[in-house]
């Protein structure tokens, strides 16, 4: 299994970072313990494993974007990227991100 280096989520509003010490969500850094680093990878990787790596639909101008990089400490990269359109289990990785997020907020954090 490849060492990962960091995550990096992007939308139209947010932007959203994690590794193993730390998650930077739109500018605000906070700390990270191992558990919840292990954890997140787990159900990350349960969540994106079938996923394609584009999701483009043309139909549609004004729609939203996204892209998901996966950077590995070898330089090699998983890239996943969307203009209107996005996997079936798209809210899921939303949730993933927004739980993690709200666990470190309420002082989970290991310092």
């Amino acid at each position: 299994m490849k060492v990962i280096e960091s995550i990096i989520y992007k939308d139209n509003y947010n932007s959203l970072t994690i590794n193993d010490k730390e998650i930077i969500y739109n500018d605000i850094s906070m700390k990270i313990n191992e558990e919840m680093y292990l954890n997140y990878l787990k159900d990350l990787f349960l969540i994106i494993n079938d996923w394609n790596n584009e999701y483009i639909n043309l139909s549609i101008i004004d729609g939203g974007s996204w892209n998901l990089v996966i950077k590995f400490v070898d330089n090699s990269e998983r890239k996943y990227v969307g203009r209107s359109d996005r996997p079936n289990n798209f809210e899921e990785f939303e949730n993933l991100n927004f739980s993690l997020i709200k666990e470190v907020q309420n002082g989970y954090i290991e310092y």
